[in-house]
């Protein structure tokens, strides 16, 4: 039943997270996302009496629980990191910021030590933001050539 893409909410979901959604529905994904989100969550073996002690059935339910033991086994299921997650957030800021400071003019490497990125990242935040049209793209130079 493997789902390798699915899109939810105008957001593309990729292997277990696509699955449980098509398994247990929406607020389980959400669920799952706000609770583990970035994180590999066990699908315990337990029996039905000690199901209710699993912190995976705390925040989804025995029943979805029983669901995702049927679908997937026993083992760990990858959960991605949410929109409102702090490292989502966290990112988001440092783009912001990133933006502003090459709108202003500064260099990669003024933006790298700004934001305490490696120079590399702050080449990254510059491509995404000229890819989103939030910078200008790169000036055309065009060498003169020696007569």
């Amino acid at each position: 039943m493997s789902n390798p893409q699915v899109e939810i909410d105008g957001r593309h979901y990729f292997g277990d997270i696509a699955d449980i959604h098509a398994i247990c529905g929406v607020d389980v994904r959400r669920a799952l996302i706000a609770e583990f989100g970035g994180q590999r969550v066990s699908i315990p073996s337990v029996s039905d009496a000690r199901l209710a002690n699993c912190q995976l059935a705390r925040v989804i339910g025995e029943e979805q629980t029983r669901q995702l033991q049927r679908r997937f086994g026993v083992g760990k299921v990858s959960i991605p990191i949410g929109r409102g997650s702090a490292i989502t957030s966290a990112y988001r800021e440092r783009l912001e910021k990133a933006r502003d400071l090459f709108a202003d003019g500064a260099s990669l490497s003024q933006v790298a030590s700004a934001l305490q990125i490696t120079d590399r990242s702050a080449s990254k935040y510059r491509a995404r933001l000229r890819a989103a049209g939030a910078l200008p793209p790169p000036p055309i130079t065009t060498e003169s050539q020696p007569a």
